[in-house]
């Protein structure tokens, strides 16, 4: 918070700066300040967040699977059913076998024109390793949000010795720090039930 209000400050300092001496030290003096003010939001949402997954893992967030699909499966098969919210998910392991291959997300489906749906094949479009990483079941949820992140993708396969357990989706990231806001906010007093005679 002092850093938020320090930001502050110093904004208010540039902007009288650049009025009276009318030059761009101001303005550089305010910028300064502005970057103060973000970093110290970016730091406040951090803690928001660390106190909401701090202490969980993978399991807690992970979507069980629904479907599974294989690579050469043309999208049109399933395109609609993702896009349209008649799944409950957003992230589609490929599978081969007994094998994850790869992932297809709702934001991969989108970048593909719907005239083409019946000739792309899920293995052309599909995110596969080294990209698409596996997560365990016990990985700290903290660090497998910042993994699915950076990967830039819809979600990241959890899998348990080999075996497929989930996919942990952004959007079930999402629920599950939503379901902790919720519970996190200090319940209505309830009046205590009378004794039982």
């Amino acid at each position: 918070m002092t850093a938020r209000y320090t930001g502050l400050v110093v904004i208010g300092i540039g902007i009288t700066f650049l009025v009276a001496q009318g030059d761009m030290t101001g303005a550089f003096i305010a910028l300064t300040g502005w970057f103060f003010v973000l970093s110290s939001n970016s730091v406040r949402d951090r803690i928001r967040l660390d106190d909401l997954v701090g202490g969980h893992v993978v399991r807690d967030a992970m979507e069980e699977v629904q479907t599974t699909v294989h690579p050469s499966l043309t999208v049109d098969t399933f395109a609609a059913q993702l896009l349209d919210g008649e799944t409950p998910m957003t992230a589609v392991p490929v599978t081969e076998g007994a094998s994850i291959v790869g992932l297809l997300g709702v934001a991969q489906v989108r970048r593909i024109r719907r005239s083409d749906w019946a000739k792309t094949r899920v293995e052309d479009v599909m995110a596969k390793p080294p990209k698409m990483s596996f997560l365990a079941p016990t990985d700290p949820l903290r660090q497998a949000l910042e993994r699915l992140y950076r990967a830039g993708l819809d979600g990241l396969p959890v899998l348990e010795e080999g075996r497929l357990l989930g996919v942990l989706t952004r959007r079930g990231i999402g629920q599950f720090i939503h379901d902790r806001s919720e519970g996190l906010k200090d319940p209505v007093p309830q009046d205590p039930a009378p004794p039982t005679p």
